[in-house]
């Protein structure tokens, strides 16, 4: 699923290694490119995603690839 611009995004640090929740962060996705996606494929779907991060503050980039991995571990949440 493609994320949208000004969507609110919430980071869990690895909780093995962080368990106290220190470096958890929230986030807004700051830009989504677009590339050579097929709309009418959604296997197609290749695009990079920014994040603007409260923590530091920085950026994130994330390839189409990083960002479901992330979304499917639960890395990263979609604050709704």
């Amino acid at each position: 699923m493609i994320p949208k611009v000004g969507q609110l995004l919430r980071w869990y640090d690895n909780t093995v290694l962080n368990p106290d929740g220190h470096d958890n962060d929230l986030g807004i996705v700051k830009e989504v490119r677009l590339d050579a996606v097929d709309l009418f494929n959604e296997s197609e779907h290749a695009y990079a995603v920014i994040i603007d991060w409260c923590k530091g503050p920085h950026d994130s980039y994330h390839d189409c690839t990083e960002y479901e991995e992330s979304i499917t571990d639960g890395e990263i949440v979609v604050v709704r």
